[in-house]
């Protein structure tokens, strides 16, 4: 997110109210693993899936960094 100047907004599963958590499980079962992304309110997936939309859309490049 930070590479790609995005602003975003980090919600931690932990600190939730337990009805917010039954409320998103309920919506979104598939969520079984963590960080899940939303973008403007929509699943897009994990990391990956994350990095592989910010490339589709130009926010980064996969080109390395040449490091001397």
């Amino acid at each position: 997110m930070q590479r790609a100047e995005v602003e975003y907004k980090e919600v931690v599963w932990n600190q939730l109210p337990g009805e917010i958590q039954e409320k998103l499980q309920e919506e979104h079962p598939y969520l079984v693993a963590f960080p899940a992304v939303f973008i403007d309110e929509k699943y897009v997936g994990g990391v990956v899936e994350t990095a592989k939309l910010f490339l589709e859309k130009g926010l980064v490049s996969s080109k390395k960094n040449e490091r001397s």
